[in-house]
Protein backbone atom coordinates (compact mmCIF):
# COMPACT_ATOMS: atom_id res chain seq x y z
CA UNK A 1 0.00 0.00 0.00
CA UNK A 2 1.31 3.44 -0.80
CA UNK A 3 0.41 7.06 -0.24
CA UNK A 4 0.29 9.14 -3.41
CA UNK A 5 1.34 12.54 -2.08
CA UNK A 6 0.99 15.43 -4.53
CA UNK A 7 2.93 18.27 -2.92
CA UNK A 8 3.03 20.36 -6.08
CA UNK A 9 -0.25 21.99 -5.19
CA UNK A 10 1.14 22.98 -1.81
CA UNK A 11 4.42 24.33 -3.10
CA UNK A 12 3.76 25.68 -6.58
CA UNK A 13 1.33 28.24 -7.88
CA UNK A 14 -0.53 27.78 -11.16
CA UNK A 15 -0.59 30.70 -13.56
CA UNK A 16 -3.95 32.24 -14.36
CA UNK A 17 -5.85 30.64 -17.19
CA UNK A 18 -5.69 32.21 -20.62
CA UNK A 19 -9.25 31.08 -21.36
CA UNK A 20 -11.15 33.39 -23.64
CA UNK A 21 -14.64 33.57 -22.19
CA UNK A 22 -16.00 36.00 -19.60
CA UNK A 23 -15.88 34.18 -16.24
CA UNK A 24 -16.54 37.39 -14.30
CA UNK A 25 -13.67 39.85 -14.14
CA UNK A 26 -14.61 41.11 -10.68
CA UNK A 27 -14.77 37.55 -9.37
CA UNK A 28 -11.35 36.80 -10.87
CA UNK A 29 -9.93 39.97 -9.30
CA UNK A 30 -11.36 38.86 -5.94
CA UNK A 31 -9.76 35.44 -6.40
CA UNK A 32 -6.32 36.94 -6.97
CA UNK A 33 -6.87 39.21 -3.95
CA UNK A 34 -7.53 36.06 -1.88
CA UNK A 35 -11.15 37.07 -1.27
CA UNK A 36 -12.52 33.63 -2.02
CA UNK A 37 -16.08 34.07 -0.81
CA UNK A 38 -16.49 37.07 -3.13
CA UNK A 39 -14.63 35.26 -5.91
CA UNK A 40 -17.07 32.35 -5.85
CA UNK A 41 -20.20 34.40 -6.53
CA UNK A 42 -19.49 35.79 -9.97
CA UNK A 43 -18.21 32.60 -11.65
CA UNK A 44 -21.24 30.75 -10.24
CA UNK A 45 -23.50 33.40 -11.77
CA UNK A 46 -21.59 33.14 -15.05
CA UNK A 47 -22.02 29.35 -15.12
CA UNK A 48 -25.74 29.64 -14.42
CA UNK A 49 -26.18 32.14 -17.24
CA UNK A 50 -23.60 30.59 -19.60
CA UNK A 51 -23.06 26.88 -18.77
CA UNK A 52 -20.33 26.70 -21.43
CA UNK A 53 -18.17 29.43 -19.91
CA UNK A 54 -14.87 27.56 -19.58
CA UNK A 55 -13.12 30.35 -17.70
CA UNK A 56 -15.81 30.40 -15.02
CA UNK A 57 -15.53 26.62 -14.59
CA UNK A 58 -11.73 26.98 -14.38
CA UNK A 59 -11.92 29.50 -11.53
CA UNK A 60 -14.63 27.58 -9.71
CA UNK A 61 -12.30 24.58 -9.91
CA UNK A 62 -9.42 26.60 -8.48
CA UNK A 63 -11.59 27.93 -5.66
CA UNK A 64 -12.78 24.40 -4.86
CA UNK A 65 -9.14 23.22 -4.80
CA UNK A 66 -8.26 26.02 -2.37
CA UNK A 67 -11.21 25.04 -0.18
CA UNK A 68 -10.20 21.33 -0.33
CA UNK A 69 -13.42 20.37 -2.14
CA UNK A 70 -11.57 18.20 -4.60
CA UNK A 71 -14.60 16.37 -5.98
CA UNK A 72 -16.19 19.71 -6.91
CA UNK A 73 -12.88 20.83 -8.36
CA UNK A 74 -12.78 17.79 -10.65
CA UNK A 75 -16.34 18.45 -11.85
CA UNK A 76 -15.56 22.04 -12.86
CA UNK A 77 -12.11 21.36 -14.27
CA UNK A 78 -13.35 18.43 -16.34
CA UNK A 79 -15.96 20.74 -17.82
CA UNK A 80 -13.38 23.44 -18.51
CA UNK A 81 -11.15 20.87 -20.23
CA UNK A 82 -14.05 19.59 -22.33
CA UNK A 83 -14.92 23.13 -23.43
CA UNK A 84 -11.30 24.13 -24.10
CA UNK A 85 -9.41 20.92 -24.89
CA UNK A 86 -6.30 22.79 -26.06
CA UNK A 87 -5.70 24.72 -22.79
CA UNK A 88 -2.94 23.10 -20.73
CA UNK A 89 -3.81 24.95 -17.49
CA UNK A 90 -7.09 23.07 -17.19
CA UNK A 91 -5.27 19.76 -17.46
CA UNK A 92 -2.63 20.76 -14.91
CA UNK A 93 -5.20 21.61 -12.27
CA UNK A 94 -7.29 18.58 -13.14
CA UNK A 95 -4.23 16.38 -12.62
CA UNK A 96 -3.63 17.92 -9.22
CA UNK A 97 -7.26 17.50 -8.21
CA UNK A 98 -7.14 13.82 -9.18
CA UNK A 99 -3.91 13.49 -7.21
CA UNK A 100 -5.51 14.93 -4.10
CA UNK A 101 -8.44 12.53 -4.48
CA UNK A 102 -5.95 9.66 -4.76
CA UNK A 103 -4.40 10.74 -1.45
CA UNK A 104 -7.80 10.77 0.23
CA UNK A 105 -9.28 7.60 -1.28
CA UNK A 106 -9.23 4.00 -0.20
CA UNK A 107 -7.10 1.47 -2.02
CA UNK A 108 -9.82 0.48 -4.51
CA UNK A 109 -10.16 4.03 -5.87
CA UNK A 110 -6.63 5.28 -5.21
CA UNK A 111 -5.04 3.72 -8.28
CA UNK A 112 -7.82 4.91 -10.58
CA UNK A 113 -7.42 8.52 -9.47
CA UNK A 114 -3.64 8.20 -9.76
CA UNK A 115 -3.88 7.03 -13.37
CA UNK A 116 -6.24 9.90 -14.22
CA UNK A 117 -3.80 12.35 -12.62
CA UNK A 118 -0.97 11.05 -14.78
CA UNK A 119 -3.10 11.18 -17.93
CA UNK A 120 -4.16 14.79 -17.32
CA UNK A 121 -0.61 15.94 -16.63
CA UNK A 122 0.75 14.09 -19.66
CA UNK A 123 -1.93 15.74 -21.78
CA UNK A 124 -0.83 19.12 -20.43
CA UNK A 125 2.76 18.42 -21.54
CA UNK A 126 1.49 17.40 -24.98
CA UNK A 127 -0.38 20.69 -25.23
CA UNK A 128 2.50 22.76 -23.86
CA UNK A 129 5.89 21.02 -23.74
CA UNK A 130 7.36 24.13 -22.08
CA UNK A 131 5.01 23.91 -19.08
CA UNK A 132 7.12 23.73 -15.94
CA UNK A 133 4.00 23.22 -13.81
CA UNK A 134 2.90 20.15 -15.79
CA UNK A 135 6.36 18.61 -15.73
CA UNK A 136 6.69 19.34 -12.00
CA UNK A 137 3.43 17.50 -11.38
CA UNK A 138 4.65 14.55 -13.43
CA UNK A 139 7.95 14.42 -11.54
CA UNK A 140 6.11 14.04 -8.29
CA UNK A 141 3.73 11.50 -9.79
CA UNK A 142 6.64 9.37 -11.07
CA UNK A 143 8.47 9.57 -7.74
CA UNK A 144 5.48 8.76 -5.57
CA UNK A 145 3.43 6.30 -7.61
CA UNK A 146 4.41 2.63 -7.91
CA UNK A 147 5.29 1.11 -11.25
CA UNK A 148 1.85 -0.53 -11.28
CA UNK A 149 0.28 2.81 -12.18
CA UNK A 150 3.19 4.14 -14.22
CA UNK A 151 5.65 5.58 -11.69
CA UNK A 152 9.22 5.82 -13.00
CA UNK A 153 12.27 7.51 -11.48
CA UNK A 154 13.89 7.64 -14.94
CA UNK A 155 10.95 9.64 -16.30
CA UNK A 156 11.11 11.95 -13.28
CA UNK A 157 14.76 12.69 -14.04
CA UNK A 158 13.95 13.35 -17.70
CA UNK A 159 11.29 15.90 -16.79
CA UNK A 160 13.66 17.54 -14.28
CA UNK A 161 16.29 17.94 -17.02
CA UNK A 162 13.74 19.64 -19.28
CA UNK A 163 12.74 22.01 -16.50
CA UNK A 164 16.36 22.90 -15.73
CA UNK A 165 16.91 23.93 -19.36
CA UNK A 166 14.24 26.60 -18.99
CA UNK A 167 14.55 27.64 -15.35
CA UNK A 168 17.58 26.77 -13.17
CA UNK A 169 15.69 27.68 -9.98
CA UNK A 170 12.85 25.27 -10.70
CA UNK A 171 15.38 22.72 -11.92
CA UNK A 172 17.07 22.83 -8.51
CA UNK A 173 13.71 22.21 -6.82
CA UNK A 174 13.04 19.26 -9.08
CA UNK A 175 16.47 17.77 -8.34
CA UNK A 176 15.80 18.22 -4.63
CA UNK A 177 12.62 16.12 -4.89
CA UNK A 178 14.51 13.41 -6.78
CA UNK A 179 17.32 13.38 -4.20
CA UNK A 180 14.73 13.08 -1.42
CA UNK A 181 13.13 10.16 -3.19
CA UNK A 182 16.40 8.24 -3.19
CA UNK A 183 16.90 9.30 0.46
CA UNK A 184 19.98 11.38 -0.33
CA UNK A 185 18.94 14.07 2.14
CA UNK A 186 22.25 15.92 2.12
CA UNK A 187 22.04 16.34 -1.66
CA UNK A 188 18.39 17.37 -1.39
CA UNK A 189 19.33 20.04 1.16
CA UNK A 190 22.07 21.33 -1.14
CA UNK A 191 19.58 21.59 -4.01
CA UNK A 192 17.05 23.46 -1.85
CA UNK A 193 19.76 25.84 -0.68
CA UNK A 194 20.84 26.33 -4.29
CA UNK A 195 17.24 27.21 -5.13
CA UNK A 196 17.12 29.67 -2.21
CA UNK A 197 20.33 31.31 -3.45
CA UNK A 198 18.96 31.63 -6.98
CA UNK A 199 15.59 33.05 -5.89
CA UNK A 200 15.85 34.30 -2.29
CA UNK A 201 12.47 36.03 -2.45
CA UNK A 202 10.65 32.86 -3.49
CA UNK A 203 9.47 31.02 -0.42
CA UNK A 204 8.70 27.62 -1.93
CA UNK A 205 12.32 26.54 -1.47
CA UNK A 206 12.07 27.28 2.24
CA UNK A 207 8.92 25.17 2.56
CA UNK A 208 10.60 22.29 0.76
CA UNK A 209 13.68 22.48 2.97
CA UNK A 210 11.57 22.77 6.12
CA UNK A 211 9.65 19.63 5.22
CA UNK A 212 12.89 17.84 4.37
CA UNK A 213 14.29 18.57 7.84
CA UNK A 214 11.03 17.49 9.44
CA UNK A 215 10.84 14.23 7.51
CA UNK A 216 14.41 13.50 8.54
CA UNK A 217 13.65 14.39 12.19
CA UNK A 218 16.23 17.20 12.02
CA UNK A 219 13.94 19.45 14.00
CA UNK A 220 16.61 21.83 15.28
CA UNK A 221 17.40 22.67 11.65
CA UNK A 222 13.71 23.07 10.82
CA UNK A 223 13.07 25.43 13.75
CA UNK A 224 16.21 27.44 12.96
CA UNK A 225 15.16 27.81 9.31
CA UNK A 226 11.69 29.08 10.23
CA UNK A 227 13.01 31.33 13.00
CA UNK A 228 15.44 32.90 10.54
CA UNK A 229 12.74 33.39 7.90
CA UNK A 230 10.27 34.90 10.40
CA UNK A 231 12.98 37.26 11.64
CA UNK A 232 13.70 38.46 8.09
CA UNK A 233 10.16 38.25 6.68
CA UNK A 234 7.62 38.33 9.52
CA UNK A 235 4.74 38.37 7.01
CA UNK A 236 5.80 35.06 5.43
CA UNK A 237 2.80 33.43 7.06
CA UNK A 238 3.37 29.77 6.10
CA UNK A 239 6.56 29.94 8.18
CA UNK A 240 4.31 30.00 11.26
CA UNK A 241 2.47 26.92 10.01
CA UNK A 242 5.70 25.00 9.37
CA UNK A 243 7.01 26.01 12.80
CA UNK A 244 3.84 24.54 14.33
CA UNK A 245 4.11 21.47 12.15
CA UNK A 246 7.65 20.83 13.39
CA UNK A 247 6.47 21.16 16.98
CA UNK A 248 3.56 18.78 16.44
CA UNK A 249 5.98 16.17 15.10
CA UNK A 250 8.82 16.68 17.58
CA UNK A 251 7.09 17.69 20.80
CA UNK A 252 9.47 20.65 21.08
CA UNK A 253 8.63 24.36 21.54
CA UNK A 254 4.95 23.60 22.13
CA UNK A 255 3.88 26.94 23.70
CA UNK A 256 5.56 28.85 20.85
CA UNK A 257 3.84 26.53 18.38
CA UNK A 258 0.41 27.42 19.76
CA UNK A 259 1.09 31.11 19.12
CA UNK A 260 2.47 30.39 15.66
CA UNK A 261 -0.47 28.22 14.58
CA UNK A 262 -3.05 30.62 16.03
CA UNK A 263 -1.45 33.40 14.02
CA UNK A 264 -1.65 31.30 10.88
CA UNK A 265 -5.28 30.34 11.55
CA UNK A 266 -6.19 34.05 11.80
CA UNK A 267 -4.75 34.55 8.30
CA UNK A 268 -6.49 33.84 4.97
CA UNK A 269 -4.12 31.41 3.20
CA UNK A 270 -3.29 32.19 -0.39
CA UNK A 271 -3.71 29.69 -3.20
CA UNK A 272 -1.16 26.91 -2.77
CA UNK A 273 -0.50 27.57 0.93
CA UNK A 274 -1.43 25.09 3.69
CA UNK A 275 -5.19 25.25 4.34
CA UNK A 276 -6.62 26.25 7.69
CA UNK A 277 -7.86 22.67 8.14
CA UNK A 278 -4.23 21.55 8.31
CA UNK A 279 -3.35 24.28 10.80
CA UNK A 280 -6.22 23.26 13.11
CA UNK A 281 -5.10 19.63 12.85
CA UNK A 282 -1.52 20.56 13.77
CA UNK A 283 -2.74 22.70 16.66
CA UNK A 284 -4.81 19.75 17.87
CA UNK A 285 -1.69 17.57 17.80
CA UNK A 286 0.20 20.18 19.83
CA UNK A 287 -2.55 20.25 22.47
CA UNK A 288 -2.62 16.43 22.47
CA UNK A 289 1.12 16.37 23.18
CA UNK A 290 0.53 18.81 26.05
CA UNK A 291 -2.14 16.51 27.51
CA UNK A 292 -5.04 18.91 26.89
CA UNK A 293 -7.47 16.47 25.29
CA UNK A 294 -10.42 18.88 25.32
CA UNK A 295 -8.61 21.56 23.32
CA UNK A 296 -7.17 18.90 21.03
CA UNK A 297 -10.67 17.55 20.41
CA UNK A 298 -11.94 21.04 19.59
CA UNK A 299 -9.19 21.61 17.02
CA UNK A 300 -9.64 18.20 15.38
CA UNK A 301 -13.39 18.80 15.11
CA UNK A 302 -12.78 22.18 13.50
CA UNK A 303 -10.34 20.62 11.05
CA UNK A 304 -12.92 18.01 10.05
CA UNK A 305 -15.62 20.62 9.57
CA UNK A 306 -13.34 22.39 7.13
CA UNK A 307 -12.18 19.20 5.35
CA UNK A 308 -14.43 16.22 6.22
CA UNK A 309 -12.50 13.56 4.28
CA UNK A 310 -9.16 13.60 6.12
CA UNK A 311 -8.62 10.17 7.59
CA UNK A 312 -5.70 11.12 9.85
CA UNK A 313 -7.83 13.79 11.51
CA UNK A 314 -10.64 11.29 12.11
CA UNK A 315 -8.12 8.95 13.71
CA UNK A 316 -6.75 11.75 15.90
CA UNK A 317 -10.27 12.66 17.03
CA UNK A 318 -10.92 9.05 18.05
CA UNK A 319 -7.76 9.13 20.20
CA UNK A 320 -8.87 12.10 22.29
CA UNK A 321 -12.57 11.31 22.71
Amino acid sequence: MYGLRFVAGALLMVAASASAQNGGEEGIASFHANQYADARREPHAAVREHPNDARAHHYLGRIAMHETRFGDAITHLQRAAELEPSVAEHQILLGRAYGQMAVRSGLRKKFGFAKRARAALERAVELDPSSIEARSGLIQFHLLAPGLVGGSSAKARAHAAEIAKQNPFRGALARAWIAEDRKDYDQAAREYRDAITQAPDSLISYWGLAQLWQRGARFDSAFALMDDLIRRQPEAMPAYYYYGRAASLSGQHLPQAISALERYIAYEPHEGEPPRSSAHYRLGLVYERMGDREKAKREFETSLRLEPTRGEVKAALRRVR
